[in-house]
């Protein structure tokens, strides 16, 4: 569901139609069940099994992506990383925005 969204709302046309003309809109309701299916099938375990949260690398995976679901679950839409973490940077306010900053900076080499 969240690649078909991705591709009908942001694909780049190499040859032929375009993809909006070929898959059908997503709702908001839609992304947000994908969202929480992703969320709770292969986030959630990791509660019990953080073995993957030890790497750095997949520590800012989980930050960053936290954000994006987050914006996600509240727009009902699906935005870059970037764009994600600005948003939950505003919404989350200053007890999260040094871990997403940093989090951010370590992705862009920083």
């Amino acid at each position: 569901m969240i690649q078909r969204y991705v591709l009908r709302e942001h694909g780049v046309i190499l040859a032929g139609p375009a993809p909006n003309t070929l898959i059908d809109p997503i709702l908001p309701s839609e992304l947000r069940r994908a969202v929480l299916e992703l969320f709770h099938g292969w986030w959630a375990p990791m509660l019990h099994d953080p073995i993957r949260l030890y790497q750095p690398e997949y520590q800012v995976y989980a930050v960053l992506t936290m954000c994006w679901i987050l914006h996600t679950l509240q727009h009902g839409t699906v935005v870059s990383k970037p764009v994600a973490v600005r948003s939950a940077q505003e919404e989350l306010g200053d007890h999260w925005a040094a871990l997403i900053d940093h989090a951010f900076a370590w992705r862009n080499g920083e």
